[in-house]
């Protein structure tokens, strides 16, 4: 039955007859749509800004990932090439010191024999492609041209250019090039030799064709035959002495560097036996 009022105590069930206008259910519908539309756009922004955290924090780990990679690359690659050029090392300082030595100007006093003889008290330590190699001077006052490098490394079939390397260093590093023999400036000399004596064969032969040209069309002449040229080349000597270990123990006082030897417990009985 329909109520009278709202709040009508003698019929709980009534039902209350109420009609829509056409503004109200308009405005009804624009409001769900306005919250389904607002509904989405949350969706898809979220949607769209967790991708691009998670894009972005990808591409930050994977380009650390590359730098880190890139880095340990390149220097991989570096210690290559400076493994691939070390027997190089050290030639620009030691024939810029060579340069300023010769220049007039320089007052360069080269070293006696006991400067020479003080060397081997001069010790350098370079990192080479085949370890740690201690090198020293060793020189020969009685027969000089038995004066050698000296050198420890724990590696004995270094490479004899890589003890050429070392050995630059240390002449440019105590200012003596006489002790260092430099293969490119003994090459160079080589060379100018055997051309200048190939020049004076050459003259020669034209001195005697002359002198033979009026007998010149009742001989018969060989092709000259070419002499082959052996080039020598003096060389720097090195001596091994032993690891970096035998180095360490060279500097202890004599009586320290005996290995002590193990002993029985029948011999510490038999040494400490009342007599």
């Amino acid at each position: 039955m329909p109520c009278t009022t709202l709040d009508d105590p003698m019929n709980p069930y009534c039902t209350i007859d109420y009609e829509y206008s056409t503004q109200e259910i308009i405005y009804s519908f624009m409001t769900h749509v306005a919250y389904l539309f607002f509904g989405f756009f949350l969706l898809f922004n979220g949607t769209l800004l967790s991708t691009l955290i998670i894009s972005y924090c990808s591409n930050v780990v994977s380009e650390t990932t590359n730098y880190e990679v890139e880095s340990s690359d390149k220097d991989e690659c570096d210690d290559d090439d400076d493994n691939r050029f070390y027997e190089y090392k050290y030639i620009d300082e030691f024939e810029n010191m060579i340069n300023i030595i010769e220049d007039e100007d320089t007052n360069y006093k080269a070293f006696s024999e006991a400067d020479k003889l003080n060397l081997s008290n001069l010790v350098l330590m370079e990192t080479t492609p085949n370890g740690n190699v201690v090198m020293s001077y060793e020189y020969d006052k009685d027969v000089p041209e038995r004066s050698k490098f000296i050198y420890y490394t724990n590696d004995k079939s270094i490479p004899y250019k890589y003890l050429d390397a070392v050995a630059r260093k240390y002449v440019y590093v105590y200012k003596c090039p006489e002790i260092y023999v430099y293969i490119k400036n003994e090459l160079t000399k080589e060379l100018n030799r055997i051309s200048e004596e190939k020049k004076q064969e050459e003259t020669k032969q034209m001195e005697e064709k002359k002198k033979n040209s009026v007998f010149a069309s009742f001989k018969n002449y060989k092709n000259p035959t070419v002499k082959k040229q052996h080039i020598l080349v003096t060389k720097n000597k090195y001596k091994y002495l032993g690891t970096i270990e035998d180095y360490n123990k060279s500097l202890l006082p004599k009586e320290e560097r005996k290995e002590v030897k193990p002993i029985s417990f029948s011999q510490f009985k038999q040494m400490n036996m009342p007599s």
